[in-house]
């Protein structure tokens, strides 16, 4: 499970790098071209690919050695990034401007919409969806990790008898 969770965990950093380096290109188009809620894009992709950066080397220091505190680490940064995320969408969700549009749905009802949730929603909730895997890869490495493990990692406490005669 250590192994796994490792992986998984490697993974989403990775995969969560590549998304937060195209909504930093993104971004900076738009903000070329004065799009309203670019630099909102632009930020939350710096932020995503810092928290990507450090669940992948966090993985990789799982899968190295046997230590239950990379994991747990692992888990604390996935978390924090995954907070983040779900923070920033729902607070632009209910705070944000609103305009009221028709639904296509169905005749009669109404949807309201944002051009902040159109942003939101293409760039960084993917961003989210990949420190997901990192939260799940950090469970598991956790729950991988033993106390066994970690025993037969450490050195020696005991003095061994000296030879002095």
């Amino acid at each position: 499970m250590k192994k796994g969770g490792g992986v998984l965990s490697v993974i989403g950093g990775a995969v969560g790098i590549v998304e937060s380096v195209i909504l930093i290109l993104g971004a900076a188009i738009g903000l070329r071209f004065g799009d309203a809620y670019s630099a909102l894009s632009f930020v939350m992709g710096w932020v995503g690919l810092v928290f990507s950066l450090a669940l992948v080397l966090l993985g990789s220091l799982v899968l190295r050695s046997s230590q239950r505190w990379y994991g747990l680490m692992s888990l604390a940064c996935a978390c924090v990034g995954v907070l983040l995320a779900s923070g920033v969408f729902v607070t632009i969700l209910l705070t944000g401007p609103t305009t009221k549009g028709i639904s296509l749905m169905r005749s009669g009802s109404t949807t309201y919409t944002s051009e902040a949730l159109g942003v939101l929603w293409s760039s960084g909730w993917y961003i989210g969806i990949f420190l997901v895997l990192g939260v799940v890869g950090g469970v598991l490495a956790t729950l991988g990790t033993t106390t066994r493990n970690q025993e037969l990692n450490e050195p020696p406490s005991e003095k061994l008898p000296s030879s002095d005669t």
